[in-house]
């Protein structure tokens, strides 16, 4: 079994990988002016790492994971509230989860 402290550690060094990512990408953007293309292209990236995320998950996942995401997708474009969003979708696991099994 794994000791307790050593998932607190693991946490806490993803934690420091994600806020050093974070931090080294704000500064290295400092010596670049944002174009207008520049700024489309981060757009872009954005949305296409979340379907990175989320279709092989929705491909390979269970009816649960197939329900969620379509809960999730269905508030978000209907909304446009990313946090009511992910609410749903966590929400509807979780209910899935619990009556499919």
């Amino acid at each position: 079994m794994i000791e307790l402290s050593t998932v607190y550690f693991g946490l806490l060094g993803i934690a420091l990988i994600t806020y050093a990512t974070r931090l080294s990408g704000l500064i290295v953007m400092d010596f670049f002016p944002l174009t207008k293309r520049m700024e489309r292209a981060l757009d872009a990236m954005t949305g296409s790492v979340f379907v990175a995320f989320v279709v092989p998950a929705f491909y390979k996942g269970d009816i649960g994971v197939k329900l969620a995401t379509a809960a999730a997708l269905i508030v978000m474009f209907t909304t446009k509230k990313i946090l009511l969003a992910l609410t749903a979708g966590v929400l509807t696991a979780v209910i899935a989860r619990a009556v499919l099994g």
